[in-house]
């Protein structure tokens, strides 16, 4: 596959790319045209509030009623002759009116341009398949647009590249979903495209949709034996424990596990998972065994056996691991919560306060924590202090029934 650097690279070395790529905006070249173009497109992104090339993905029905080239501020038609200072025989010539017929929402003229331009240059530069996709897309030819970019070389990772970085780098959600989506349909070979396609839809809270793409049957065939196969195995997981699906969740944690036996993040999620609702708690006890075995400085091996010892109410065993947790790793705020639970649970109130504290003092943003801290002010009897805690764990959480049960059911 075409490294990411080298894609960059060689997308810096075409002037034509560079002008219309979020990246380059700045990089005015010399040529008068060029630079006129440069403004019409940078003035198209300012009003749309995005890339060029992403409104092709997002908002076609924009383009086909030509409310971009309405929009902007500088006129096209009748103020820049687009040809000045390019022969109209030479391939620029077409790729520029190709774009002047985008802008104006010609879209079947814009079409015949890039067509040009592809036929006429020996070059064949990726920019022109990508556009002429583009257009073929926006006029409902998505077979054609499908058979022009496969014609050009690493136009999957082009997709590819452009989707994780609208996914991680910009948070984009819906314009990565329309890259990686193209990317799955050009090289469904290939095992990364649809693990990242799973991330976004996930990230616009389309959980179902996310788990139909990582549940697909060629999916799992081409990522046999790729470090992929675990992560979507792993983020599967993920997705069915927050929707309360624990049994499914747990089968596709042991997936995880079965692809990579000694990831220390898949056996950690299994063993929470099979502790979760006291699934099964001598087999979490393996696996967090496990984990030590493998790194004896890994906390949540520590933490983990430390829970099971604690709802087990073996209170002293559970304080020899949670201890070996804070030794290993003292400003961790989990590692001071679950020393302070066994406190708790051994109804050292004043202890479990102080591990407690020092758990919220690294970790202002958990519900749970706050709720904790709350549940053992109220033990003492300090009202006062509990209903603070509970106050903002609730402002964290403003659904958690849990916490709003223990305000109501303080005593005034």
């Amino acid at each position: 596959m075409f490294r990411v650097r080298e894609f960059q690279a060689f997308c810096l070395g075409v002037v034509f790319i560079v002008v219309v790529t979020k990246f380059s905006l700045n990089s005015i070249v010399e040529n008068l045209t060029n630079l006129q173009y440069l403004k019409i497109l940078k003035q198209v992104e300012e009003v749309r509030g995005q890339p060029y090339w992403n409104i092709f993905l997002v908002e076609q029905d924009i383009i086909w009623q030509g409310s971009i080239y309405k929009e902007a501020t500088i006129p096209v038609e009748g103020k820049i002759n687009w040809g000045a200072s390019i022969d109209q025989n030479n391939p620029r010539w077409h790729y520029l009116h190709g774009h002047l017929q985008l802008l104006q929402g010609n879209l079947q003229l814009a079409k015949l341009e890039f067509e040009d331009y592809l036929a006429s240059t020996h070059q064949r530069f990726i920019e022109g398949y990508f556009f002429l996709g583009l257009v073929q897309l926006a006029i409902g030819e998505r077979n054609q647009a499908i058979d022009t970019w496969q014609k050009a070389p690493d136009i999957s990772d082009f997709f590819l590249l452009y989707g994780t970085s609208e996914l991680y780098d910009y948070e984009n959600y819906l314009v990565a979903v329309k890259y990686l989506e193209i990317s799955v349909e050009l090289e469904p070979s290939l095992c990364e495209p649809p693990y990242h396609l799973g991330l976004a839809f996930a990230q616009l809270n389309k959980p179902e949709q996310a788990l139909q793409i990582w549940s697909r049957e060629n999916v799992n065939l081409v990522c046999e034996d790729n470090y992929f196969l675990g992560e979507i195995h792993y983020q599967r997981a993920k997705l069915l424990a927050a929707m309360g699906r624990l049994d499914k969740a747990i089968e596709a944690a042991r997936q995880a596990v079965n692809a990579d036996p000694t990831n220390l993040k898949y056996l950690v999620q299994l063993g929470n998972l099979l502790v979760s609702g006291e699934q099964d708690l001598d087999e979490a006890y393996e696996y967090f065994n496990s984990i030590l075995s493998i790194d004896d400085q890994e906390m949540w091996g520590y933490i983990g056996l430390c829970n099971i010892e604690r709802i087990r109410n073996n209170n002293l065993n559970a304080l020899q691991w949670c201890k070996q947790s804070v030794f290993l790793y003292p400003e961790n705020a989990y590692s001071n919560f679950y020393l302070g639970l066994v406190y708790l649970e051994m109804q050292d109130y004043h202890e479990a306060i102080n591990w407690l504290q020092r758990a919220v003092a690294n970790e202002r943003n958990s519900a749970n924590i706050w709720l904790r801290l709350g549940q053992t002010y109220q033990q003492i009897g300090d009202k006062e202090q509990a209903l603070d805690a509970y106050q903002k764990a609730l402002q964290i959480d403003p659904k958690n029934t849990s916490v709003q049960n223990h305000i109501d059911n303080l005593d005034p």
